[in-house]
Parts: C-alpha cells; structure tokens; sequence
C-alpha cells in the first residue's frame, strides 16, 4: 500500500522532530493580519502584493476570494521565529504557478520557487469547492510567503509532503533525528534570492536591532491592555491573600506594581505570594507573555554583545521606564519634590562609586532622561555650583537648563568612563523594576521607525514655555512629537477611578480597550520590517543574534564520556545505573507534572557536555550532575506543587558531612547568583529540609517561563563551578573538570 501524503502520524513526528532540534513548535498557528493588498499602502510590499492579486482575479474572473483577517501557519518555531509548510499537492495549481511568478527578487524565501513553480506545471491540482478555492488558497500561501516584510518573521520554509516519509521515524533515536536533518539540509532547502543551497538557520535574515526593540515595545504595550482587559472582564478572586489585605475597595491601578505583581503571583519579598489576582486566570502563560519573554531574552544578547550596547541600553530603559515616568509619574502633584534637580544630585551621588554596572549603572540612565539628556552622546561639560537650583520644581528647573547642564555632563562624563558591561543583562528584565508601568501607564507605540533617544529627548532642548502650572502639557507636547499615546496615565484617562468596584460596574469599558488594542496592532502593522528599508541616523543597525548553522550534533544528544583519572572508580558503576546513557536524553513520560516536565525539557538544550541528569524514583525531583563529581555535591531541579506551594527551584547540595563548608561557602554569593540568574527568585539556604544535605534554593514561581527557569541552572552551574573545583582540589579531590 503506497504512503499517504496526508498521513496524520508525519505531521505528528514532523512537530516532534523539529522540537528535538530547536525546541518548542506550535501547530495551527494563526497570524492576525491585513489580507488585501490595499492595507499596504505605502509600504515596500504594496506593488508586488497588487500585482499578485490582480493577476490571481483575472486568472478566472473572480474578483472576490479573501474571506479572512489573518493566516493560519502549519507550524511556528519560536526560537526560529518562522513559518514551516507542509505542502500537500492540492497547493501546486496553476493560481499558484501565477503567484510565485510575481514574486519579487528581493522577497526571502527558505525554498525554491523555481522547484514550486514546476510542480504546479506537473501536478496541476484543482479544487472548486467553493469555485474561487484555487486563487484564495494561493493568496493565502503568498500571505505566508510574505511574512517577513509584513510582519517581521524570518523567511518562511516549505516542504513538498509527497516526497517525504516522516512517521518511521523516531524522535528517540538519534540516527533517525540525523536523517531529518538530512532532510532540511538537502537540496530542497534553497535561499531563492542566490539560488545556493542552505540549511534552514542559514535561509533566516538577521534583523536590525530596531525591529526588536519596537516589537518589545509593542507587547509591552499590549500586556498593558491585556491588564486593562483582564480588570474589566475577569473575574476578581476576593479570597486571595491581596484583597484579604485590602478589606475595602482595594485598588487595582496606582499601587506601585502591587497589584500588577499578584495579577502574576510574584512573590514579594518577606511577605510571600499575594495572589492570584482573578479565578481561572495564568497570565504567565499567555501568548503575549512567552513572546515577551524570548524576545526580552534576544534583544538582552544583542544588547549586550553590541559595541554600541550604551546607547541601545538607554533606548531600552526609555521603552520600559522613562516613557512611564514622563507622562504618569513627574507632573503628580505628589512627585513635586522628587525629580529635576533630585536627579542632578543623584547624577553627581552615582559618581562616587568605583565601578558603574547592574542596578547602578541603570538609575543613572533613568536620572539623565528624567531630565531630559541622552547620556550615550558626547559633550563637554564643568563643575560649577548649582546649589542656587535647589529649591526649583520641575518645570523651574528646566526653564534653567542652562545653568546646570554643563554640571549634568560633568558627571555623566565620568561616570561612563567607568561603566562596564557587568551585571546588565540582569537589569533587562521586563517583568522587575518599575512594575508600576504596567497598572500606571501610559500604553503608547512610537510614530517612526527610529530610535526614540535620538529625536524625543533632543526635544526638551528646543521645549518652551515650561510652567509648573502647566507641567503636564508640557511634557505631552515633549512625548507627543514621537509617541502616539493610546492611553494616557490611567489616573488621568479613567479619572482618578482605580478600584475593584470601578472595574466590576463597568465592565462596558472592555469594548473601548480592545478598540485601542486594535489601533495599537494597526500602528505596529504600519512599520516597514524589511531590514534594508531601516533608517537611523548614527551607526548602522545592529543586528541581533548571529547566523545560526544546523547543529552538527543536536543539543539532546550526548557526546561519549571522557576517559579521565578519578579516585572515585568504586563509585561509578552505581552512579551509571543512575544517569541517562550517553546518547538521546530521553525524559521519562507521564513522570512529571507538564511545567515542570517544560523546564527539564528546554534544560536539555543547555546541559554542558561532561554533565547528566539523573531521574530519581521521585515524580519532584531530578538531579544534574558530572559523572566524575563527588556525590556529595549536586544540582537540583524540584517541583514544591505536591507540597502546597506553587513553585520550581534550582538548587545545589552539599552532603553535611563532608561537604559543609564550602556550602557555606557558596552560600555566601547567593544574592550575586540571583542577580545574574534571567528571572526574579527567591534565594534560600537550607539546612533543615533534607536529613544529612545542605541546599542553596532559588525558587520560582510555577508561572515563570520554563526556559529561564533552564537557563537559571546553566547560570548556576557557571556561577559556581570555579569555587567548587579550588575547593575539591584544595581537600585534594576529585574536580570536575569545567574550567
């Protein structure tokens, strides 16, 4: 019996094997976007779409064939950010041969239009059911063809479903993930532009910077309604500790990121968990929130590998912080005494430290914005008095601009000759700091694609006319230049009404946010995302990541042990029957509760070479350690849900007897090792849970993302590697060998 090319099980194992590779893989995925050529004007892509649609409607005669809003992709690979097809031969028909022929050269494709366009000759496939299905079906691939100029994606990848056999293989075995690797390597696999063959990670464009950073503006934007929503829709869970509280009419906008912390039930610090905030509600798990998360993750990297990672720094801290701070926060009556010449002084106190980094390193970028001076450019400045300025408001202090700017740059002179890199990727994080952004506002998108640092804040240079009087109309003449604000600060857009009974009686208030939810997807559907078309006065775009090769071996495949000396030889044959074989790490099904199977599962991905994981009798519990490592030192990832407590934890052990100093040891950086870990945790050391162990806890929230959660063990690991290896080889141990 011949192979079915609509065979379900190659569906199936085509999603397993393209997680073995890159990781998770989501199916029937739906892209929301214009689907008429006419929503384009303006843009790169509006001739070549009208071309295509008007060559499709005198194919037959039928002018009418898009009937929906968006487009459903066979899969979407997060870490790939791309559309996978797995074209049937229903799609090769003589609509789609008029299609491709009017691609444009300069459209990325991860296939080969010259292979597509023969197979529509020799399959000739058609479907009338309904008559125009043949023209709808190929403007719909187009659409997906065309989702990197429309909607940023990397190019979009194509596979002809008759010519591959997929549902033999097995995501387990390692010879079978190899041979589909083959098959994304092969010759189908072709970037169209040069006609040269590449593996898929080759056919995807790196983006310039300022797609990134306008896409984390955008979602963090739209979490904001997405709270706004949430307040007027969902249903209030008045027995959570929040409202137990707040007995009266708690509020639930202006609480200084309260709220919006138990609306995620983060811990807070010495009190514990607050929330949930509604019933039936996980926010952490939305869309919105994982893309937040990946994308906060790429664009820290970027960041951070950047020559010019100051100045994109302060970029990011205005889209998180100082857009906030601008409209909300410096013109309430309440602030008066808190910025301006506050932060003048700030500026000179930041000065005093020896090394400028972390934490540091961003209130000083907040200071300077808050009073409107890019720090990342160059100008001269000296130290004079300025304590005649004390006293001023805000808008006092701005009118004098200046008589204490060059005093301003003075200081920012010397501090950024002392700035380092350390601890940065630590204070990019969009769910700590400023919280209060979030249930505050205001929900803006920028008017340009540009840089908002090199044309907002050169605005408080030229600004006239500042009156304290009228402070808030000054900086929304400032802001409104280059931001559309959708929503004000929420005290002044809902006037002054932020509590439970508010939201509860006006549940009508859902229909206008979803309408600026809208207008804010249509202000980001405007920008150009084609990488050419980037204008920004000042360096080149920087572009994100690095070019991505197939991996020669895939991260869940295990390279053979390393033969090396231990005075441990009695103890390895135990400890083999305890870790996985070298090979495919095979994660025990049904073992684990399904976040806490996410977390093992993305740290697969992540586990260095000489290291294992261990799975215990335990469904809680699973141990990451080397095979030469003393066992009285270990990694842990464990699951506290079947203890009542909704939380993950990253840990190492130490045998008490032995091993109990340099525990403590250890135990001493624990603040240093959260600070550098991707998420907030909760640093614990314990002496008391587990007879004879020591254990150093960061603990999480369930809801954290299952990737940081992974990536926290790696940082782990790093971060004290080297004080566990001086210390075996101080005692004359075993070390493992990391170094």
């Amino acid at each position: 019996m011949s192979h079915n090319e609509r065979c379900k099980d190659c569906k199936i194992r085509f999603r397993e094997m393209l997680e073995v590779i890159f990781g998770p893989v989501q199916t029937n995925y739906r892209v929301y976007l214009k689907t008429l050529p006419e929503n384009y004007q303006g843009k790169s892509c509006h001739k070549p779409l009208s071309d295509i649609y008007l060559a499709l409607q005198n194919h037959r005669g039928f002018n009418k064939f898009v009937m929906a809003s968006y487009v459903d992709l066979d899969y979407f690979v997060p870490s790939l950010n791309c559309a996978i097809e797995f074209d049937e031969s229903q799609h090769f028909t003589n609509a789609r041969e008029i299609s491709l022929t009017h691609y444009p050269q300069s459209i990325p494709l991860a296939f080969s239009k010259d292979d597509w366009i023969k197979r529509c000759k020799e399959i000739h496939a058609r479907d009338n059911d309904p008559p125009y299905r043949d023209e709808q079906r190929a403007w719909c691939d187009t659409l997906r063809d065309f989702l990197p100029v429309i909607k940023g994606f990397n190019p979009t990848f194509r596979l002809y479903s008759r010519e591959l056999k997929l549902c033999s293989l097995n995501p387990e075995k390692v010879e079978d993930v190899e041979k589909f690797k083959d098959i994304l390597e092969g010759e189908k696999l072709i970037m169209d532009s040069k006609n040269e063959p590449a593996a898929l990670c080759d056919a995807i464009a790196q983006q310039p910077i300022i797609n990134m950073m306008i896409r984390f503006e955008y979602l963090t934007n739209k979490l904001k309604l997405q709270y706004l929503l949430d307040c007027t829709t969902g249903q209030f869970d008045h027995d959570s500790r929040y409202f137990q509280k707040i007995k009266e009419n708690p509020k639930i906008l202006n609480t200084g990121g309260r709220a919006y912390k138990a609306y995620f039930n983060f811990r807070f610090q010495f009190i514990g968990y607050l929330g949930p905030l509604f019933k039936g509600l996980d926010p952490g798990q939305s869309d919105i929130v994982k893309e937040l998360n990946r994308v906060n993750e790429n664009l820290k990297q970027s960041i951070y590998c950047s020559d010019d990672w100051f100045r994109l720094f302060c970029e990011y801290t205005l889209i998180k912080i100082s857009v906030h701070e601008l409209i909300s926060d410096i013109h309430d009556p309440e602030n008066l005494s808190k910025y301006g010449y506050p932060d003048l002084m700030k500026i000179r106190e930041i000065e005093r430290n020896k090394i400028i980094c972390g934490s540091i390193l961003r209130d000083f970028v907040v200071h300077c914005l808050n009073i409107g001076i890019n720090p990342s450019e160059q100008h001269e400045g000296i130290e004079h008095h300025v304590d005649h300025l004390a006293n001023c408001k805000y808008a006092e202090f701005q009118a004098q601009r200046n008589e204490w700017l060059q005093f301003a740059w003075y200081y920012i002179n010397r501090i950024k000759s002392k700035m380092t890199t350390q601890n940065l990727k630590n204070v990019m994080q969009w769910n700590t700091y400023s919280p209060c952004a979030y249930e505050t506002g205001p929900v803006f998108i920028r008017k340009q694609k540009k840089l908002l640092l090199s044309s907002l804040i050169p605005s408080f240079e030229t600004h006239q006319g500042w009156n304290q009087g009228t402070i808030r109309d000054n900086l929304h003449e400032i802001v409104e230049k280059d931001v559309y604000l959708l929503i004000d600060s929420y005290w002044d857009y809902f006037k002054g009404e932020q509590t439970v009974g508010f939201f509860e009686a006006n549940s009508v208030l859902a229909t206008k946010i979803k309408q600026i939810e809208q207008q804010l997807d249509d202000y980001y559907r405007e920008f150009d995302f084609k990488p050419e078309s980037v204008e920004d006065k000042g360096p080149s775009p920087i572009l994100f990541g690095q070019s991505m090769k197939m991996p020669k071996t895939i991260s869940y495949v295990k390279p053979e042990l390393k033969k090396i000396k231990t005075n441990l030889t009695k103890q390895a044959p135990a400890l083999q029957n305890e870790v996985t074989k070298p090979g495919f790490i095979e994660i025990p099904k049904n073992k684990f509760s399904p976040g806490f199977y996410d977390v093992i599962q993305y740290y697969c991905h992540l586990i260095p070479d000489d290291f294992h994981i261990i799975y215990t009798s335990s469904k809680t519990n699973c141990i990451i350690r080397s095979n030469i490592m003393p066992k009285g030192i270990q990694y842990e990832f464990d699951d506290w849900n079947d203890k009542g407590k909704p939380e993950f934890s990253v840990e190492i052990c130490f045998r008490q007897e032995t091993f109990k100093s340099i525990g403590e040891l250890i135990q001493t950086h624990k603040s240093e090792i959260a600070n550098r870990m991707p998420c907030s945790s909760k640093a614990n050391w314990d002496t008391t849970s587990t007879k004879d162990w020591n254990r150093l806890k960061f603990i999480f929230v369930d809801s954290t993302d299952p990737a940081l959660i992974a990536k926290s063990m790696s940082i782990l690991i790093e971060e004290t590697k080297e004080i566990v290896n001086s210390w075996l080889l101080s005692k004359n141990m075993e070390h493992y060998l990391l170094l």
